[in-house]
């Protein structure tokens, strides 16, 4: 699957392929900058076959 990480307002801040159903973010955006207290939304898609697209959307909370 595809994952994306944005923040609230939309901006995408991390992106990667999930490997066996499982995606790992170590909290720190493109940048290298760790990210900031907040809600961010994560949005999972693949590919069951060609006629069947799959989409997951969750919310995550962040502490620093």
């Amino acid at each position: 699957a595809n994952v994306k990480i944005t923040d609230i307002q939309g901006r995408l801040v991390f992106e990667t392929t999930a490997n066996g159903g499982t995606a790992i973010w170590d909290g720190f955006d493109y940048s290298g900058a760790k990210a900031k207290t907040g809600v961010y939304i994560v949005y999972a898609i693949y590919t069951k076959s060609l006629e069947n697209i799959v989409t997951e959307t969750t919310k995550i909370l962040f502490v620093d």
